[in-house]
């Protein structure tokens, strides 16, 4: 199974060993949510050499000091970081679930991903962005079941307007979707988007004119 071998660090030899096995429980279960997410084709190969080599990098230039305890908020944000370069719509957050699933570490969320990440970032002299929002658009159409030609309004709506009413990428593709929906009469509720989008129906509702404004553009 693959992992990252913290005993390479200068931490206790008890620490890296349980840090290492952390390591390759939390590869595992990404692995399953590589598999069971749709519309990506991006494997667990992609993700985990690339991330161990920015993890080495990375660990062996940070002060001891400000990394005691920070091991798996730094793991989580290399991940995110390859998850990006490779366009996968999974959210930070579900990579902080799942690593706090998988290590039963409560420290692990999403705002400490999230400062790891930019770190990450500078370290590496480059930006990472999430995915396109029309990839969210895909991923949730085909977890709530959206008919194909409500899914291609939404990612028509995306087009026209990347920046509907502000907001993330999932917001974003979420709202876009909720006016498809409304627009073509569909079954689906706007709960069932929420819940895949990980937001709120708020969130949704937030800038929703601006979306409902750009159907004459793309029908």
């Amino acid at each position: 199974m693959p992992q990252y071998d913290f005993t390479k660090h200068d931490i206790s030899a008890e620490q890296a060993v349980d840090l290492t096995a952390d390591s390759e429980r939390v590869y595992t279960a990404l692995e399953d949510l590589l598999y069971t997410t749709p519309c990506c084709d991006v494997s667990i190969t992609d993700i985990i050499p690339p991330a161990n080599e920015l993890l080495d990098d990375f660990l062996s230039q940070l002060d001891k000091r400000r990394r005691d305890r920070q091991y798996l908020g730094i793991l989580g944000a290399a991940i995110v970081i390859e998850l990006r370069k490779n366009d996968v719509p999974i959210r930070i957050d579900e990579i902080a679930t799942l690593i706090r699933d998988q290590t039963w570490n409560e420290h692990v969320d999403k705002s400490k991903i999230s400062d790891w990440k930019l770190k990450l970032d500078s370290h590496r002299g480059t930006l990472t962005t999430p995915a396109p929002v029309e990839v969210f658009v895909e991923r949730y159409a085909a977890e709530v079941g959206m008919d194909d030609d409500v899914k291609e309004l939404a990612i028509d709506l995306v087009d026209e307007e990347q920046e509907i009413g502000g907001g993330s990428p999932t917001v974003t593709a979420a709202r876009a979707m909720w006016v498809a929906c409304k627009h073509k009469n569909s079954d689906i509720k706007q709960d069932a988007i929420v819940d895949v989008a990980g937001t709120t129906s708020p969130s949704i509702r937030r800038g929703i004119e601006d979306v409902e404004a750009k159907i004459q553009f793309v029908v």
